[in-house]
């Protein structure tokens, strides 16, 4: 792993998370000297946005989230996971005092398997006609009697922001 240094790095400019204000919280490494990220598969994004809350609440996707499994040098697997009520969430992380993530840019899925658990950053997927589609980046992890919600980044609420800040070649 490099050192990422803070010129590499794109955020919005109305993120102000130092402050607690969680909105916006998603930004965009650049990596320079033609450098691509071959070791995984890549994922589409949904640039016509038609993987909506509504579709994602039928739970008629697979949903899938990218964990790390403890030990040395180990490969990223895809835990499944569940669409959450945005209610149901929010009531959720109102209990666990981190109501402050939900914001306008945010959702909630619950992990159906919890031996392992995600880091902030990971990548939400979903399974739409036989393609994977990147669709959110975790901000925040929250353990409970439960089980484990995991609060992420709607990509779909950035997609200008990206399409403006990225050059994408692939």
């Amino acid at each position: 792993m490099r050192q990422i240094f803070g010129n590499e790095v794109v955020k919005p400019k109305k993120y102000n998370g130092f402050v607690g204000r969680y909105i916006d919280n998603i930004a965009i490494v650049k990596l320079g000297d033609g450098k691509k990220l071959k070791k995984y598969p890549l994922a589409c994004l949904d640039w016509d946005n038609a993987i909506t809350d509504a579709v994602l609440e039928e739970n008629s996707l697979v949903l899938k989230i990218g964990v790390w499994p403890p030990g040395l040098n180990p490969a990223m697997k895809l835990l499944e996971a569940l669409y959450v009520d945005h209610d149901v969430c929010e009531y959720f992380l109102k209990s666990k005092n981190v109501r402050a993530f939900l914001t306008y840019d945010k959702h909630c899925i619950k992990l159906k398997d919890t031996s392992m658990t995600p880091i902030v950053g990971s990548g939400l997927f979903a399974l739409s006609d036989d393609r994977w589609y990147l669709i959110g980046i975790t901000s925040e992890i929250t353990s409970g009697d439960s089980g484990i919600y995991v609060t992420y980044t709607k990509l779909r609420s950035h997609m200008n922001w990206i399409s403006n800040s990225a050059y994408l070649d692939l």
